[in-house]
């Protein structure tokens, strides 16, 4: 209960026992003064540490937090900035590598086109194995003569002995 509801229920109690012959009212027993010096301190006091407050968040006076803060913003921003720079020239740096390495492939190109360098490479691997290409066809060839050869040689001796055999039965006839 407040100090102004006590008050209240006092002057209450003592004007139910008054008599009604009185002549004077509960209201002139109780004189109320209010004391506004603690409130007027404490108000200058908020005041003062508002302004302080408002003093803090401008960012134009110097030392305050706002100041500080927009201080270290535009340091980071600073800091980001140089950091991104090397950042950028690495990614410049994949990129034209990326275009190399794909000119690259094209000049190379591979084995099946005629017109790039690993195509002309094969090429002038499959022509310097053409000689020993050559030399083991026509020892293949040779071979496949000789085989040849024989066979007729074989079929000569199979017709010699049957013209012999022919021969010896018209002959005896």
């Amino acid at each position: 209960m407040t100090a102004a509801l006590r008050l209240r229920s006092a002057l209450e109690r003592i004007a139910a026992e008054l008599p009604d012959d009185a002549d004077f009212a509960p209201a002139d027993l109780v004189a109320v003064t209010l004391n506004r010096a603690p409130l007027d301190a404490y108000r200058s006091r908020t005041e003062r540490v508002l302004e302080q407050a408002k003093a803090e968040l401008d960012p134009s006076k110097q030392g305050s937090a706002a100041a500080a803060k927009a201080t270290a913003e535009a340091a980071f921003a600073e800091h980001l900035k140089r950091m991104q720079g090397p950042a950028l020239r690495y990614e410049e740096f994949r990129k034209a590598t990326s275009r190399w390495e794909a000119k690259r492939g094209a000049i190379l190109g591979n084995d099946t086109q005629a017109v790039s360098v690993v195509g002309l490479r094969r090429q002038i691997t499959d022509l310097d194995e053409l000689p020993e290409r050559l030399r083991q066809l026509a020892a293949s060839r040779r071979a496949k003569a000789d085989e040849i050869h024989r066979a007729i040689l074989g079929l000569a001796g199979v017709y010699r002995g049957l013209r012999n055999t022919r021969s010896s039965l018209t002959s005896s006839s």
